[in-house]
């Protein structure tokens, strides 16, 4: 990670409400817009920039994803896991979902980690979630 892509990191970091902290969280970030860098080079045929890549990402991966776990019950189907892990936990798991679906989305994401990984209170409510 170069100055520049650091300065980025802790930028979104500090204004992603407390979801994560520039200490335990710094590196999963990068590699998680990294990959998302690496994905919009191959697939949108025109020059992208780690900035470029790092927007897209908060809009496109973070806001879905934040949105989806906050409204979900994740301190009843994970009382024990801190949420930034949950958030990079069910993130790869939406994205193996999309390379099977490209229609997947986030809640989408959230409702099938519940179903395959939390506890049973978990997937009890998540039941409810995912019809409401």
């Amino acid at each position: 990670m170069n100055d520049n892509e650091k300065m980025i990191i802790d930028s979104i970091i500090n204004n992603t409400d407390t979801m994560f902290n520039v200490t335990d969280d710094e590196e999963a970030v990068y590699n998680s817009i990294n990959g998302h860098f690496n994905f919009l080079k191959e697939n949108i045929g025109q020059f992208v920039t780690f900035e470029d890549a790092s927007f897209s990402w908060m809009e496109n991966i973070y806001l879905p994803l934040h949105n989806a776990l906050m409204n979900s019950p994740y301190t009843i189907g994970f009382p024990k896991k801190k949420i930034d892990k949950l958030f990079f936990e069910v993130c790869d798991n939406w994205y193996f979902m999309a390379q099977k679906d490209e229609n997947t989305m986030a809640s989408d994401a959230v409702i099938n980690y519940f179903k395959n990984f939390s506890n049973r209170a978990g997937r009890l409510f998540i039941k409810a979630y995912s019809v409401a």
